[in-house]
């Protein structure tokens, strides 16, 4: 942990870069409306001692959860997915498809990154499915010779069906009837 000297001296230095980077405009608004002293730099200050991303985790409290969206890059678009919508994520090599009742979205995420920030929403049915717990609607047995899955997901809305490890037949089971 480092003093408090030493983290006012790192701030003094970043909150000079900072304001010598602003448009003088915008370096004139900055000094005109943050006060007098101390108030005048608290949001560098917090920014140069807790970090970025403990102020990203702040706001993700303040705004009551993870992301809301998920990027997509489409021919040259940037597409912003619901995460609200999306029934379940697909992992195939380096990509995850997203699938909402419309269609389907490419992402550049990782499967566990996913899972990590969407527990509350997604669970695991195979090492490459999340499935969004709302959307499922019953599971089925596969047959003897299936050696892709121990059993079959349902989905409300698609015909789609996914498949679920024999690890994951009975928590997947549990999170349906409870």
């Amino acid at each position: 942990m480092l003093s408090l000297p030493v983290l006012l001296q790192r701030y003094r230095v970043q909150h000079a870069v900072a304001v010598s980077a602003m448009r003088p405009d915008q370096a004139a608004i900055y000094r005109d409306t943050a006060g007098p002293g101390p108030a005048r730099h608290t949001l560098l200050m917090l920014a140069v001692v807790l970090g970025a991303a403990l102020l990203a985790g702040i706001g993700r409290v303040v705004r009551g959860g993870g992301r809301t969206h998920l990027s997509c890059h489409e021919r040259g678009r940037l597409l912003l997915v619901p995460v609200a919508e999306v029934l379940y994520f697909k992992a195939d090599t380096k990509y995850v498809t997203a699938r909402t009742v419309d269609r389907e979205y490419l992402l550049d995420e990782a499967l566990t990154h996913l899972e990590g920030e969407f527990a509350e929403r997604f669970m695991r049915l195979h090492r490459a499915v999340l499935v969004a717990k709302a959307a499922l609607a019953g599971f089925e047995k596969a047959a003897g010779d299936d050696v892709e899955a121990y059993g079959w997901a349902l989905l409300r809305g698609v015909p789609d069906k996914l498949p679920v490890s024999r690890r994951q037949w009975a928590p997947a089971k549990a999170a349906l009837t409870g």
